[in-house]
């Protein structure tokens, strides 16, 4: 059976946080709902061209710590085995992820964040390991500051029969914060953002996504 696929990807998530708006010494709360749609036509040599959508949910919940270390649990729903979320089975999933946030080095413009995603499948054979590398920088633009940001995830996957891959995925995108109560003194201040980034496995084929969010912290 042959087969191509033709891929084109919307995601909209509804967040809240992410260490890289953090402060020193500063802690958050965040959480994240995040929906993608994955409409795919492939070429089957039995019935001809297929069209399908899939459908990817995510519920996440986390934590920044003392403005560098973020832990987070997410919860995903794959609706198709058909996918570019490098996820190969219709399952739920279970993904923990740590990050430590690398800030304000001397005489180097930009910040670095370094961590390791693990991922289970719920009801199949399948778990992923994943080493982190990201960057990204704030730059102001009068009250609604940017963050340009790129991430790389290095993965290891096994799945049924031990079948072991090495897949990578890329993602490069932009933060516009949008502060709330802008006037107020108080340091601690929540943050709005909305940010579009491009995504990609293998520099050929991409997909678009769109984030909404909101950063909370506290001390």
């Amino acid at each position: 059976m042959k087969i191509k696929i033709f891929v084109i990807i919307l995601s909209i998530n509804t967040c809240i946080g992410s260490g890289l708006f953090s402060r020193v010494n500063e802690n958050a709360i965040f959480y994240s709902i995040d929906y993608f749609s994955d409409n795919l036509s492939y070429v089957n040599g039995d019935l001809g061209t297929v069209d399908i959508k899939s459908k990817l949910y995510n519920a996440i919940i986390g934590f920044v710590l003392n403005g560098k270390y973020e832990i987070l649990i997410n919860y995903s729903k794959n609706s198709s085995p058909i996918n570019n979320y490098m996820l190969p089975y219709k399952d739920s999933y279970i993904s923990m992820q740590f990050l430590y946030h690398l800030k304000d080095i001397d005489k180097i413009p930009i910040e670095f964040k370094f961590g390791i995603r693990a991922i289970d499948s719920m009801n199949n054979s399948f778990y992923s390991n994943s080493m982190i590398v990201g960057i990204y920088k704030e730059l102001a633009a009068g009250n609604y500051p940017i963050i340009p940001y790129g991430d790389v995830y290095l993965s290891i996957n096994a799945s049924q029969n031990d079948q072991i891959s090495v897949d990578d995925e890329y993602k490069f995108g932009v933060h516009i914060k949008l502060i709330v109560d802008y006037l107020d003194n108080n340091i601690l201040k929540d943050i709005l953002w909305i940010s579009p980034h491009i995504n990609t496995a293998d520099f050929n084929h991409y997909y678009l996504g769109f984030n909404l969010g909101l950063y909370h912290p506290f001390k």
